[in-house]
């Protein structure tokens, strides 16, 4: 990280609240030097208020107001209305952290359907990182 940069990130990450926005711009920074963050928080603010009049909605209009329900109120939006998408292509997820030179451990919270859901997850991600990082030693806490 460049020296510029490590004021505003100790500035982002002992800002009051818990918004990570802030920081991870700052983050960005390092590959995007010119960033202005200001045009990005500011969407996201919109985003934000536009998710939580969403859910809000899909409370009003099904009566249930569990956490499940505002969840799923929040997937619909995210995903059916504004078209976000994830990412599957675990090569190319592997491919870009290696060429960043990330070698921490990743975590994938999975096993909704069970332990062994959940320990085939675990091999996939290690036999992953096996390919991608064979010629790098490390000793992540959780292997």
């Amino acid at each position: 990280m460049t020296k510029d940069l490590v004021p505003a990130l100790t500035q982002a990450i002992n800002a009051p609240g818990t918004s990570l926005a802030p920081a991870a711009l700052v983050i960005a920074r390092i590959e995007y030097p010119r960033l202005n963050p200001e045009p990005y928080l500011s969407q996201l603010d919109t985003l934000g208020a536009e998710a939580a009049r969403s859910v809000e909605h899909g409370v009003r209009r099904s009566g249930e107001a569990s956490t499940a329900a505002r969840v799923k109120s929040l997937n619909e939006f995210l995903f059916e209305e504004m078209h976000f998408t994830g990412s599957n292509d675990y090569d190319e997820i592997f491919r870009i952290l290696r060429s960043v030179n990330f070698t921490g451990w990743i975590s994938v919270e999975d096993g909704m359907d069970g332990l062994d859901e959940l320990r085939r997850s675990v091999d996939f991600l290690k036999a992953k990182r096996a390919h991608y990082y064979a010629d790098v030693q490390s000793t992540p806490s959780h292997q």
